[in-house]
Formats: structure tokens, sequence, C-alpha cells
């Protein structure tokens, strides 16, 4: 007991140490500078048209004392000199250093070269924490490989409407799994020094009542303390994150950034969170190019300071938000006390990061982005998370090395295997962005000592259109034992991804019918980011995969499986 004692007393005087700091730093600064730190600009603030640094739009963010930038995708050596750049001009003018924000959220994703890992819905379905926390830490490791120190993960969102597009971004429907995994992600990505975890989007955003992304959620306080709180709960509790990202969703028709039952009276006072909160991108704004509240930027502002506790705004394009703000303060609108609270947070989060020790961290891990153990740890991942949904007489494993026909629109893209955030936004749609890894026809082809017992053909797209003759199509299944087809989404992230149906394209449904009708033994491989439906053909198939979006080594992983190499031990975390 005396050893816990002592142990709370340290961990109590390093907090008041790093709150002091903060409020000695702040007390320096001016209001002006207050607000600017609660500034996030985009990437296209400071690069000019043909994307060389424009070093006079950072030296003007560096005099106001803007608090932190985001996006881009570059190799850790580009990475290294955009935020080494950014930090010295930073210093030359005295300013804080800058946080620099990423959405890694399966492996560093916008770090070329990086391995990236299977998306978080295929985590979730591990229910292997210590994967999870490992996972986790290569990513932050591979960001900060950059010099990149904040990581815009986990998302702690629950899936409640299984058509919403951001479901594979989910650890799935149960509080419980979604608590356990989400604290081993939130240490393994702030193991790696340097760098701060957002947990993310705080509340209720995987509610949404019609299935889109963004769409309103209708949640009471049982709802919200019992379903969509826990994940939060337990992280903020056993795992520190230092930051937290606001949600787009409106609950009950309140926007979140003007939240104040949920940003002030559960996150502040009940969950005791004393770390930053950031809005997601344009969300201040929204309140008045999306949820119409008010007439103006200006308004929205000071709606959102006077209603939510939120400490930095992803303006993200300009920096309006700060003149915005300076004349809120000017007129006595929102007192100047509302955005020092704010920069204090933001300035001991940056204490807490050692950014006034090294502003540009992580150059001992640049050797190790891309590694081999990397790829060995994706393809532990892919393993254990694809599930098998159907083994009709056991057909499965495959034994020896019988003669297979590959087809489907994902049986030969690693791109639509990898799904969203995938090198850009809306991911890629092809093998090009892979160098060493396998589609699934990769995959067969390189563990198979006999090609000629490989025959392929796409057969449809992913929108279901015909690519090929079927007659050539069926023939080829008829002449082989087992047919492996793969179908799917293509890659798609947030609102993009909305669909008014969950059902999988008529083409696609039909051509599994027509190549089972053939008599060859039918093994489907579902390649999506969420359930879809599948209107019967699961009955006239031998076996049914749901491998999700294992991503880079997920070609591997499924025909490991597929072989008998590796057991499937995939468990769904959405019923």
């Amino acid at each position: 007991m005396k050893v816990s004692l002592a142990l709370l007393g340290l961990v109590s005087v390093v907090a008041d140490s790093y709150d002091d700091q903060a409020e000695a730093i702040v007390a320096k600064m001016s209001v002006n500078q207050w607000i600017a730190q609660m500034a996030q600009v985009n990437i296209g603030f400071i690069l000019n048209a043909d994307g060389s640094v424009n070093t006079n739009a950072i030296t003007q963010c560096a005099k106001l004392g803007v608090g932190s930038f985001l996006n881009g995708a570059f190799t850790p050596s580009q990475w290294r000199t955009l935020v080494s750049q950014i930090q010295s001009i930073y210093a030359a003018n005295n300013a804080p250093p800058a946080l620099y924000g990423l959405d890694s959220v399966h492996g560093a994703n916008y770090v070329t070269g990086a391995i990236l890992s299977p998306h978080q819905i295929n985590k979730g379905s591990t229910f292997n924490p210590s994967l999870v926390q490992n996972s986790a830490f290569i990513t932050a490791r591979d960001t900060v490989a950059g010099g990149v120190n904040w990581v815009f993960a986990p998302g702690l969102d629950l899936t409640v409407h299984k058509r919403w597009s951001r479901v594979y971004e989910t650890f799935g429907e149960d509080p419980y799994l979604a608590s356990q995994l989400g604290i081993a992600a939130v240490k393994g990505i702030q193991s790696a020094p340097g760098v701060a975890a957002s947990i993310k989007h705080f509340i209720g955003y995987g509610a949404t009542s019609n299935g889109d992304d963004r769409g309103p959620a209708y949640l009471n306080d049982y709802q919200v303390l019992n379903y969509h709180a826990p994940s939060f709960i337990e992280a903020v509790k056993n795992a520190n994150p230092l930051s937290v990202m606001a949600s787009y969703v409106s609950v009950n028709d309140v926007p979140m950034v003007v939240n104040t039952h949920l940003t002030v009276d559960l996150l502040r006072n009940d969950l005791g969170f004393n770390g930053v909160l950031l809005t997601d991108w344009e969300d201040i704004y929204n309140l008045n190019y999306v949820h119409k509240l008010v007439n103006n930027n200006q308004d929205a502002i000071a709606m959102s300071m006077s209603k939510s506790s939120v400490d930095m705004s992803m303006i993200p394009y300009d920096l309006s938000f700060i003149s915005l703000a300076q004349n809120l303060v000017n007129a006595g609108t929102i007192p100047s006390s509302r955005f020092r609270q704010s920069a204090k947070r933001i300035i001991k989060m940056k204490l807490q990061m050692g950014l006034y020790q090294n502003s540009v961290p992580g150059g001992d891990y640049v050797g190790l982005v891309g590694s081999a153990a990397d790829r060995q740890a994706a393809l532990d991942v892919a393993r254990e998370s694809i599930i098998l949904l159907k083994n009709q007489n056991n057909v499965l494993p495959l034994s020896g090395q019988p003669k297979i026909f590959l087809t489907g629109p994902s049986i030969d893209n690693i791109g639509y295997l990898c799904g969203g955030w995938t090198w850009l936004w809306q991911g890629v749609t092809d093998n090009s962005k892979f160098p060493g890894s396998y589609s699934i026809k990769g995959a067969f082809q390189n563990l198979y000592s006999d090609q000629s017992k490989i025959s392929s053909l796409q057969g449809v797209d992913i929108s279901g259109v015909t690519t090929d003759s079927l007659n050539t199509a069926k023939y080829m299944a008829s002449q082989a034992q087992y047919t492996i087809i793969a179908v799917g989404e293509q890659p798609y992230a947030e609102m993009v991804g909305n669909t008014p149906d969950a059902t999988l394209p008529a083409g696609q449904l039909q051509y599994i019918r027509d190549i089972a009708s053939t008599g060859t033994k039918v093994i489907l491989v579902l390649v999506q980011g969420r359930p879809r439906l599948l209107n019967g053909v699961a009955d006239v198939v031998h076996a049914v995969i749901d491998a999700m979006l294992p991503c880079m080594m997920g070609g591997q992983a499924i025909a490991e499986i597929i072989l008998g190499i590796v057991n499937p031990s995939g468990r769904l975390s959405i019923t």
C-alpha cells in the first residue's frame, strides 16, 4: 500500500508540474495568441500551388501562434523535412511548438512505405487486446517517424446502424469489447514517445437514425451512459488519452460542438476529462453551413464557445477562426478566459508530449517503417480476424493443391482489401500501391507449386457489371473442383459510402448463382467494410468467409485459411 500511495503521489506531482508549466506559459501569452492556439489548419494553407512549401504562410502561422496543422501524404523523410521546417520557423518566432495530426486509422496510412494493418472492424473480430496494442504502437511509431505527433485514433464509436459507412472504423457493436480494445489502442499509440492519441468520435456517432454518415441520433441518457459512453469512460480512466475528437453528429437535434450536456456535463464533469477536445472537419462552421443555427461563421464560433468545451477548431481552410474569435472578445460577446482555458489545455498537452524538449520526435524510427516485422504483425492481425461463417460438409480446408478457379471483383485487388483511408481518403482501387503484398489471386499463385491447377477470370466488376463472357466463366468453374469467388464493396470513407440499400449489387449476386449452378464447390469470400445482404446466395455456396477489410496482408491470410495453413479464429463483433 505504501508503494501504491507513493506512486499515486508521484503521478500527481507530475500532473501538477505540467499544469503549473502550462499556466506559466499561458500567463505570458496574449489573448490573440490564446485564440490562435485553438486553430487547426489544413496542409493546403502552407503549400504553394505546385506542392512546394510556402514558408511565408508558415511564418504567418508562427507569428500568430497557430496551434496545429493536419493532413498530407509523404515518405518519412519528406514528412520530417516539412515538420522540421514548421517547427524551426515556429521556434524562430518564439511560438509554442506545433501539433501535427493525421488520421492514421489502420497503420500510418499517410506515410508512404508503411505496412498498413487491417481496419478496426477486423481488429474487433480478433478479440485480442495484445494484437491491437502492438498494431497501434506500430501505427504511432510509423507516424512519428515522419515527425507527425498526433494520431486521430482509435475510433470508440459503436456500430448501431449497419448501413453506416463508418462501421469498419469501429471495433463492433459491443461496449465491453470496444472498451477493452480501445484501452489497448490508446496505450499502444501513446507508448510511442512524442505521440498523442485522439479517441473519437465523442459521442453517439454510430447511432445514425437513417443509416447515413452524419445522420442525426436520438438517444436518451440511459442509452448514452450504458451503451455509447463506456468505451470513452474506460479509455479516459485506464489509458489517459491526451485528446478527444468530437463527433459530427447531432444528438437529439443538438450538434456536438454546441452540446453542453455531452461536452461539458458528461465529458468534463462526469468523466473528468481534462485534455484537449478537437472538432472534426469544419464542424464549428457547419453550425452555419449545415445546421443553419446561425447566419455567419462568427456567430457559429460564439455559439460553440459559449455552449461547448471545444478547445481546438479544425477550421480547416484558412485562419478565419482567429480574427472572428478576436472580434468576439473585443465585443465582449465571449470572455477572454474561455480562450485562455482552452489554450492552457493545448499547451499542457504539448508539454506532456515532450514537444518543448523535442519538437520533431521519431528520428530513430525512420528505418523501421515498412519492416518485415511490421508485415508479420499485420499478417497476424489479418489471420486472427477473418471469420468462417459457413463450412458445409467441412469443405474447408482444401486438401493438397486441388484445381481451383479464382473469380469475382475482389479476387485480384488489394485496394479493395484495404478499403477507405488507404493512401487517399477514399482509398485506392488496384494493386500498384502495395509492393511486396499479394491479392487473393496472387497469394494462391504464391502458395501453389503447380500453377496449372489455378485458373482465373474476373467475371464481374464491383458494381456487378459483366467484364467477361459468362459462358467462359461457367466453363472454367465447371473444370475446377473448387471455385473461390471474392465479392464485396469498393473503397469508401465517410458520407461517400452512404447507400440506401444494404444488398450487394444484383450483378454480383447473380454471378455467384450462375457459377454455383455449374456444380463446382463454391467458397464465397466477402470483402466489405460493413454487413451486406446476400439475398440467399449463401445457401447455394459451400463455404462463406467474412474477410472484411484485412488490407495488405489479407490476400495471404485468406489463401492460408482456405488451404488449411492457418485456422480461422475470428469472431463476429456485430450480430
